[in-house]
């Protein structure tokens, strides 16, 4: 998940190697747009935001939106 942009680079967490507090800095040229909006309001752990990911993905595969 995508946290925040600063000088062209995009910053990634994903609740678990990459916690919300040491997000990842990616050029945005290496990252891949899915035009999936997760609403942020209420995810302040990394373990709802691994929940909220998970539930995406299950989305994903049930058919919902693509997230490749």
């Amino acid at each position: 998940m995508a946290l925040a942009e600063e000088e062209g680079r995009v910053l990634l967490c994903d609740g678990g190697r990459r916690p919300l507090e040491a997000p990842k800095r990616k050029s945005v040229k290496h990252i891949r747009k899915t035009n999936t909006v997760l609403d942020l309001s209420g995810i302040d752990t990394n373990r709802k935001l691994r929940r909220a990911l998970a539930a995406l993905r299950r989305e994903s595969d049930e058919g919902g939106n693509q997230l490749v």
